[in-house]
């Protein structure tokens, strides 16, 4: 599925890419054509913010969401999230100001 934005009506929503009839790339942005409507390619935070926090996304800051409930420890020092995995190396996100205080 690809998350993507009616062209019509802004509403931020998933196609399959089975339904797309065919797709137009014009100044750097992607357009879908389907049965049911004009689709986009999403962008911007608040686009992103609308598909993946309903998935258990949050904002952390200005432009970064995260699965929060996969941060395995926090500094609030460095205001740094980290992702540990045993099979992976470490991944980490900065977190924001604000948002550092509903973190543990």
């Amino acid at each position: 599925m690809i998350p993507v934005a009616n062209e019509e009506t802004g509403e931020v929503t998933h196609i399959e890419e089975s339904d797309i009839l065919f797709l137009v790339v014009k100044k750097g942005t992607t357009y879908f054509h389907t049965w049911k409507g004009t689709f986009r390619r999403i962008k911007g935070a608040d686009e992103f913010a609308a598909i993946y926090e309903p998935m258990g996304f949050t904002r952390v800051d200005r432009n970064i969401l995260a699965q929060t409930d996969l941060i395995t420890r926090y500094d609030p020092l460095l205001r740094i999230a980290y992702f540990d995995h045993p099979d992976f190396p470490t991944q980490a996100c900065f977190i924001g100001n604000g948002y550092g205080k509903t973190l543990k």
